[in-house]
């Protein structure tokens, strides 16, 4: 079996595009705060999401865990995308959410708790810190 040009270019296309979209990402460390921590369970969905600052309201990225998970050091990067196209890596700046949903669902609800960043680069080199300490009313 022989492979030929065309082949090796499409294999050297996806490493340089798998490459680069794993190198733009985002990292951040998220806990409770005791006030948060005392008011929910430890089989809570815990969602932890980037948007676009300037583009849709969907995520470009999710993860989703349980607060028996946390405290917890998360990278999203494109390889957590939610749809084709729409990647951390085509937004400059991001929105970091961390919301912990007593009802398991992604929409935030009266009575989630939560974190906000934003703008966040999505070349921020440091780590950064969310603390869950915002009861949705």
């Amino acid at each position: 079996m022989s492979f030929g040009f065309g082949f090796f270019l499409r294999l050297t296309l996806f490493v340089l595009l798998w490459f680069l979209c794993n190198f733009i990402y985002a990292t951040f460390a998220f806990l409770l705060s005791e006030e948060a921590r005392q008011a929910v369970k430890a089989d809570d969905t815990v969602f932890v999401l980037a948007r676009a600052v300037s583009g849709p309201p969907m995520p470009l990225a999710a993860r989703k865990l349980t607060v028996a998970d946390l405290p917890q050091v998360i990278t999203l990067s494109d390889a957590q995308a939610m749809a084709p196209g729409m990647n951390i890596s085509s937004y400059d700046q991001l929105t970091l959410v961390a919301r912990v949903s007593a009802s398991g669902q992604p929409q935030p609800q009266s009575g989630d708790w939560q974190a906000l960043k934003t703008p966040v680069s999505n070349q921020e080199e440091s780590m950064i810190r969310l603390v869950v300490d915002e009861q949705i009313p």
